[in-house]
């Protein structure tokens, strides 16, 4: 499989996770030069890139990035790393291959969200390309508990390995399932 298929399958997911046009606005911001430094995965750092913008939406569907968002990676029965998304909003993480994570985006006022990247069970062959997950992440104004409590309780995302093929790709069906339960506590808050 090639490196630009395993991209277009990340950036599907990370818009249908954050329901936004994240890549068109990542593109917007590279021409900008907002956004420096993404390069392709080198020979010598195989492993996920997670990468993408922090943001929040208007009321008015308008974005707007945001700086000093809270990105920590959990590896799993490890260590830990934390980083702030900079002053465009942009994050980037490096993940390794054979872990668990679950990644956290919070800052104050919003709800803290996580998505679970399972990188154990990526064939030989799929590791040789190394993976980019481009993932932006809408940061919401927190205002009701009981979405505080499901954001706070389930990933909004998982991504894993296919048994069988050993590749590594977003989990829609669990993505379409959250958006559905989020969707009625958003309808009971009305």
């Amino acid at each position: 499989m090639n490196i630009l298929h395993t991209i277009i399958r990340f950036a599907i997911g990370a818009i249908l996770i954050t329901a936004c046009t994240g890549n068109v606005v990542r593109e917007e911001a590279r021409a900008q030069g907002k956004i420096k430094n993404v390069e392709a995965v080198s020979d010598d750092d195989r492993g996920v890139e997670f990468f993408g913008l922090t943001y929040r939406m208007g009321n008015d569907s308008s974005r707007t990035e945001m700086s000093g968002v809270d990105v920590t990676a959990v590896e799993l029965g490890g260590s830990s790393e934390n980083i702030v998304s900079n002053d465009t909003g942009y994050y980037h993480l490096d993940l390794a291959f054979g872990k668990r994570y679950e990644i956290f985006f919070s800052i104050e006022g919003a709800y803290t969200k996580f998505v679970e990247i399972d990188t154990r069970f990526v064939s030989e062959e799929e590791r040789q390309a190394g993976y980019r997950m481009p993932t932006d992440m809408n940061m919401e104004t927190a205002v009701n508990g009981e979405v505080f409590d499901f954001y706070s309780s389930e990933a909004i995302g998982r991504a894993r390995a296919d048994s069988e093929t050993g590749i590594l790709d977003w989990d829609f069906e669990y993505t379409r399932k959250q958006k559905q339960k989020l969707e009625r506590l958003k309808d009971v808050a009305i």
